[in-house]
Parts: structure tokens; C-alpha cells; sequence
């Protein structure tokens, strides 16, 4: 988010909707590190089995 705010000319600034500029700021407080560290966290509870147990032992 804060990387498209980025892209736009400081001119148009003014124009973005405000509470897209405070998500933008808060998103500068996270790494890409964090993202990534979320990121995999979330498709992991979306695996319903899990990565290592087999089909035969699935819920």
C-alpha cells in the first residue's frame, strides 16, 4: 500500500482518500520480512491437513 502511495506525484497526494494514507503509513512499520512471515503463516492454516501428514490420516 505504501509503495503505490509512493508512486503517486506528490502533487496528487492530496487527492487520496485519507484513510488510505493512514493505512499506508502504518504499512511502513512492517519489513518484508514480516509480510512474508504472515503470509506463510496464513496459507499454513488454510492447508487443511497439513504439509506432512498423508491423505489416509487427514481429518
Amino acid at each position: 500500500m505504501s509503495a503505490l502511495v509512493d508512486a503517486v506525484a506528490p502533487g496528487w497526494r492530496a487527492e487520496i482518500d485519507p484513510g488510505i494514507l493512514v493505512l499506508a503509513e502504518r504499512g511502513r512499520r512492517f519489513s518484508v520480512g514480516d509480510y512474508l512471515t504472515a503470509y506463510t503463516a496464513r496459507a499454513e492454516l488454510h492447508t487443511p491437513c497439513g504439509a506432512s501428514m498423508s491423505a489416509t490420516t487427514c481429518c
